[in-house]
């Protein structure tokens, strides 16, 4: 999550899907009241008010071992917070390349759609992505179906269009993602929450990634999938600047994304 002047923007739609996700996996929580409050004092103790601040809920202490949760389980909350260190600028300019993963998500797990700690497939195809040069990893779901990047939403524009993938495609229901489609309504431009495919996603006219921490970022020079002795064969560069010039300000200063 994104402070400034020691408020969480978007703390309530923050709050909303980590309520969402806990009930998915029957894990109790405090009130909204608690945890705000101990986020205020996370960020009053340590003097910030420009901050990235991470909310992480567990079950609390198990007595036992295995996978069946403790019956009367007590939530350890953890507030994270530390100094906001903005992307660098030229990403705004250039785009960051992206390579396709071999990693598919699993849409068909409630997990897909939740934000929690389970980051491993996620971390493999950031590494991955990095050992080919790239600084990000699109991931698609095992329909073949677009799904998402490592640490953000994907939107592509195509035909005129906005397309972002639905939830059942594998997505985790983004901030900045559901800010950017409200941007989209405001300025009058056609959006499409439905699957669609790589092959959609190499014509598209814009690409781009939205997160808490960059808000918007093109994407340029995407890898596509290609079997494994081909992986490092580049596509052409998608073009973006036209829905990214609109400003979303969902944390940083209200920027206009034209490269």
């Amino acid at each position: 999550m994104r402070a400034r002047g020691a408020r969480v923007l978007f703390l309530n739609e923050h709050l909303a899907r980590l309520r969402e996700g806990a009930a998915t996996l029957g894990l109790p929580l405090p009130p909204d009241a608690d945890l705000r409050a101990a986020i205020a004092l996370t960020l009053a103790d340590n003097r910030l008010a420009d901050a990235v601040v991470r909310l992480t809920v567990t079950r609390g202490r198990d007595p036992g071992r295995g996978l069946d949760p403790p019956t009367d389980p007590r939530a350890t909350v953890v507030v994270r917070a530390m100094p906001f260190a903005p992307p660098a600028p030229r990403i705004y300019h250039t785009g960051v390349a992206a390579v396709v993963s071999a990693i598919r998500r699993n849409e068909s797990s409630p997990l897909s759609r939740l934000k929690s700690c389970n980051y491993g497939d996620n971390v493999l195809a950031r590494r991955a992505a990095r050992d080919q040069g790239a600084a990000e990893a699109l991931l698609l779901n095992t329909a073949s179906d677009v799904a998402c990047a490592t640490t953000g939403n994907v939107f592509a524009v195509i035909t005129g269009r906005l397309h972002t993938p639905p939830g059942r495609s594998g997505v985790l229901p983004g901030v900045t993602r559901r800010a950017v489609l409200d941007v989209a309504a405001q300025v009058g431009l056609p959006a499409v929450v439905e699957p669609f495919t790589l092959e959609a996603l190499r014509g598209a006219g814009e690409v781009f990634l939205t997160n808490t921490a960059v808000d918007v970022c093109a994407v340029a020079g995407a890898l596509v999938a290609l079997p494994p002795h081909q992986a490092g064969a580049r596509s052409r560069g998608a073009g973006h600047g036209d829905v990214c010039s609109h400003s979303v300000g969902c944390g940083h200063d209200q920027r206009r994304y034209r490269p």
